[in-house]
């Protein structure tokens, strides 16, 4: 999911992080508002301003339990962890500028 800031300027996506699941600095108890899928909860962590990566549990032996398919808000000072059957994903932004390469030449010719 690419997720375009105008305000800032940047341009977000996400990189998913496949069997890991981020420990701490929760925005949401995950249990309380299960996502079906990744992408879901990929979703709604971009729709929360806040949020800064997401954790998201797909553990079959947890299907009868409230942590089936939890989907864990993250904000800044998680911790990684490498665990099977979680798959999360952060934040990633880049100023979108073309002119990137070329700041120093750009600097020269603002006369």
């Amino acid at each position: 999911a690419v997720v375009s800031t105008q305000s800032t300027g940047e341009e977000c996506s996400y990189v998913a992080d496949d069997d890991y699941c981020y420990h701490g600095s929760d925005l949401v108890d995950g249990r309380t508002q299960p996502q079906d899928t990744r992408e879901e909860c990929e979703e709604r962590c971009d729709d929360d301003g806040r949020c800064v990566a997401y954790s998201w549990v797909d553990n079959e032996d947890l299907k009868s339990t409230e942590w089936w398919h939890s989907c864990w808000l993250k904000e800044e000072g998680y911790e990684k962890k490498e665990e099977a059957n979680c798959a999360s994903g952060y934040r990633k932004c880049e100023k979108k500028d073309d002119d990137d390469d070329d700041d120093d030449k750009k600097d020269d010719d603002d006369d």
